[in-house]
Parts: C-alpha cells; sequence; structure tokens
C-alpha cells in the first residue's frame, strides 16, 4: 500500500506500507492539495505559497514548478491524460495546465 499526505509546514511525505518512502520539503507554505498521475508516476502539490510543483514519484525529484499569483484550493490530474491537470483557487478560477510546457492552455475565470 502506497500512500501519501502533506503537512501545514510545506512537506509532502509518500509512504509504502508503513515506512517512509520519501519526505520531501515540497514548498514554503502549506501544501493545500496534491494529486497522482493516472500512471503514478507523477504527483502534483499546489500550495498557498502560489506554485504548483510536479514531482517524479520514483524519487520525488522536481519536474516542475510553476509560480502564480493564485491561492490554491485544489489540484487534480486529468483521469485519463497525466498531461494536464487543473487547479482551482480562492479567486473562483479554474486553470488548466499542460505537464511537458507548465503553461496555461485554458482559463475559466468567475
Amino acid at each position: 500500500l502506497i500512500y501519501a499526505y502533506s503537512t501545514s509546514q510545506g512537506s509532502l511525505v509518500v509512504m509504502d506500507d508503513k515506512e517512509c518512502a520519501h519526505r520531501v520539503k515540497a514548498h514554503t507554505s502549506s501544501v493545500v492539495a496534491f494529486d497522482w498521475s493516472n500512471t503514478g508516476e507523477q504527483i502534483v502539490t499546489a500550495s498557498s505559497d502560489g506554485h504548483v510543483k510536479i514531482w517524479d514519484t520514483s524519487n520525488m525529484g522536481l519536474i516542475r514548478d510553476i509560480e502564480t499569483e493564485e491561492n490554491f484550493t485544489a489540484v487534480r490530474f486529468h483521469p485519463s491524460n497525466a498531461n494536464i491537470f487543473v487547479t482551482g483557487s480562492e479567486q473562483g478560477n479554474l486553470q488548466l495546465y499542460s505537464v511537458s510546457t507548465g503553461r496555461v492552455f485554458e482559463s475559466i475565470q468567475k
């Protein structure tokens, strides 16, 4: 059983059964949301520090760091396309990102 949890200090912890497999200081502020890709190869984290980060689950290496002006409340990978994720913010905005470019390709404003 592999699972993860985030902390208010900005860490992401990945557990393998009852053992800590990886602990990463992911952000400078609380990790408010995270999600695994449908392939299990990546984790996306969103933080109140305004950053969204993509992580390689094999070694928890940072793949991409996206800095924004948003206060995130949610982040989810697309259920069948691991190259797409969406963020939701306190401002009521939804933004769809490409993992490969780190760019927003669609934005829905409140």
